[in-house]
């Protein structure tokens, strides 16, 4: 029997936005004009199974399992949507697997994190409905504050929090979690990709002891401990190859279809592709 890897994050390890590059429907102009192109959530009724499809075909998590001769275990596939136990989102992530035991993971030889874990914030007595994960990021947050509907009380909880949050203490918190479910599964190799939280030696300084755990990525010279950096740095976007954003302008700059406000920010097919290789080379060397 085939060893699991298992992948839990965010959209990014969900492989949302890979439809908008590699959907036919998103290079037929036709189609735009009349329907636009929006932003994907697979809760929207409009969210089309081949879209998933697509994802799930295309997305780093297959590519490394695929590569490496493991079963891809996506956390987004096994959640409680579907019946299953394992949420999707990583802070929720570390607390069922805290209550796994050794037995149940017996074929499981690396675990992979993706986490944004400071972008979903759980608050008590808060909820956005829309969202894929507990918890709330910091645009939520603004919105509901923004929002004259509202409740006070619910603003309220959220500006206490704020003022009571540290960002370093979160870090530190994440470390030594990780360091306890390694020494809770020590035949499991663990490996943490922070998406966009590392961006200077005092971020490391905080995950020191998960140092040699973190996934660096490397490409076109540049080396970097967030994915994000990359991302921007070299292009990698959906908005930044895929045809239903590249050519929506005409001769006199004006859209030819209806957009959304925010164009998705994805990793693109090549950008899944770099983060694949890297994933592999850690693995590998670990």
């Amino acid at each position: 029997m085939a060893k699991k890897i298992i992948f839990s994050g965010t959209s990014h390890t969900l492989g949302l936005g890979l439809e908008l590059e590699l959907h036919p429907r998103y290079s037929n102009v036709d189609w735009l004009k009349e329907n636009g192109v929006f932003q994907n959530n697979p809760n929207d009724t409009i969210y089309y199974k081949e879209d998933y499809e697509i994802c799930k075909t295309y997305r780093w998590t297959k590519l490394v399992s695929d590569e490496l001769g493991y079963n891809e275990f996506n956390c987004h596939e096994h959640g409680q949507e579907v019946g299953g136990t394992w949420p999707p989102g990583p802070l929720e992530f570390l607390k069922v697997l805290g209550n796994k035991t050794e037995e149940e993971l017996v074929d499981v030889e690396h675990i992979v994190i993706q986490t944004n874990h400071l972008r979903y914030n759980p608050i008590e007595g808060v909820q956005f409905v829309d969202s894929l994960y507990p918890g709330l990021t910091a645009a939520e947050m603004l919105n509901i504050i923004e929002n004259k509907h509202s409740a006070e009380e619910v603003k309220q909880r959220i500006f206490d929090w704020i003022a009571n949050y540290d960002e370093m203490d979160e870090l530190r918190n994440f470390s030594n979690k990780i360091l306890e479910l390694k020494q809770k599964f020590p035949k499991i190799k663990f490996h943490v990709l922070v998406w966009d939280q590392i961006t200077n030696d005092f971020y490391l300084e905080q995950l020191k002891d998960i140092f040699d755990d973190l996934i660096y990525i490397t490409y076109n010279g540049l080396k970097s401990y967030s994915m994000e950096r990359i991302k921007n740095e070299f292009k990698l976007a959906i908005s930044d190859v895929a045809f239903c954003y590249v050519e929506n302008k005409n001769i006199f700059g004006l859209k030819k279809w209806k957009e959304s406000d925010l164009r998705d920010q994805h990793l693109s097919k090549l950008g899944h592709r770099v983060l694949a290789d890297n994933v592999i080379m850690k693995i590998k060397n670990n």
